[in-house]
C-alpha cells in the first residue's frame, strides 16, 4: 500500500485509562514500605544473584582454580564495593593513605578477596556459547533483568522509543565505536524502563524484512505490551515508517 500524504493534521484525542492509574497505585503500595537497596533487589533478585555465582563457579572449575568458593552474599560485597565509591584504580579502595583509601570499602571485603572474585567472575558457560550472538556472554543476565524490569507488568499509558549509549571502547569490530547503543522501552514520563535491547548488528532483526531497521527495533520493543492497543507510544523520525504505521495500527496504537 502506498501513502497518502496530507497536510491536514490528524485529530489525536489521548483520554486516561482508569486501569493504568489503579496499576500504579498498587504497585506504590507494594514498594512504598521498601528502602532503596530492598527496591534495588527486587531487580538485582536472587535470580540474578544465583546465575552470577553459577556460572563463576563453572569458569573457575574450568580454570582448574579448586580452592575457589563464592555465595549470594559474595556478590552482594563485590557489587557494593564496585559501585559504592569512584577510584582511579580498584586498588585505591585500600590504600592506607588518608586522602585515598576508602574506609568502608575495607571493612566490608578484603583486597585479595575482591580480586579472586573478580578474577573468576562469569556470565556464562564459555563452554556452550551461542556463536552467532556477540552479546552471548551477557545475553542471560539481560534476559534477566528485562524479566524483572516487567514483573509488575506494564502500569503506564504512555510509553517512548528512545536509545541510549553504554560507553565502552575496549573492543574491535563493535557496531558503534565508542560504546553500545541500547534501544529502550520507558515509560515516556517518569523513564521506567520495560524492555531493552543492545545493538549487535542490523542481521539481528530478520523478522519485519520490509520494514527499516528502527521500524524493527520499535515491534521487538513493543512485543512485551500483553495489549498493545491499551497505550500510546512516542518516538522520532528516526524510528518511524510508513509500514511501521500499518503495523502498529494493526495493533490498535
Amino acid at each position: 500500500m502506498s501513502p497518502n500524504w496530507s497536510k491536514k493534521s490528524g485529530n489525536i484525542e489521548m483520554k486516561e485509562t482508569e486501569f493504568y492509574n489503579n496499576s500504579l497505585e498498587k504497585m506504590k503500595s507494594d514498594l512504598c514500605q521498601l528502602d532503596s537497596v530492598q527496591i534495588f533487589e527486587m531487580f538485582f533478585d536472587s535470580s540474578v544473584i544465583e546465575h552470577i555465582v553459577t556460572e563463576t563457579k563453572r569458569y573457575a572449575t574450568q580454570k582448574n582454580i579448586h580452592n575457589f568458593s563464592i555465595n549470594h552474599e559474595d556478590i552482594h560485597k563485590h557489587t557494593v564495593t564496585k559501585w559504592l565509591s569512584q577510584v582511579a584504580r580498584e586498588r585505591l579502595y585500600w590504600s592506607l593513605d588518608d586522602d585515598l583509601g576508602v574506609p568502608i570499602v575495607q571493612n566490608y571485603m578484603s583486597r585479595n578477596r575482591y580480586l579472586a572474585i573478580k578474577k573468576c567472575l562469569h556470565l556464562a558457560d564459555n563452554s556452550n556459547l551461542d556463536t552467532t550472538d556477540k552479546l552471548a556472554k551477557v545475553r542471560q543476565l539481560g534476559n534477566l533483568l528485562n524479566k524483572n524490569f516487567i514483573k509488575w507488568g506494564i502500569f503506564h499509558k504512555n510509553l517512548s522509543i528512545d536509545e541510549s549509549m553504554v560507553k565502552y571502547s575496549g573492543g574491535h569490530r563493535k557496531p558503534i565505536r565508542f560504546g553500545f547503543k541500547n534501544s529502550r522501552l520507558p515509560c515516556s514520563s517518569t523513564g521506567y524502563c520495560y524492555n531493552f535491547d543492545t545493538y549487535t548488528g542490523a542481521k539481528n532483526y530478520q523478522t519485519q524484512s520490509n520494514m527499516p531497521l528502527g521500524s524493527k527495533v520499535v515491534l521487538g520493543l513493543l512485543d512485551v505490551a500483553q495489549n498493545p492497543s491499551d497505550h500510546v507510544v512516542f518516538m522520532d523520525n528516526y524510528f518511524t515508517s510508513h509500514n511501521l504505521m500499518l503495523e502498529l495500527k494493526k495493533k490498535g496504537i
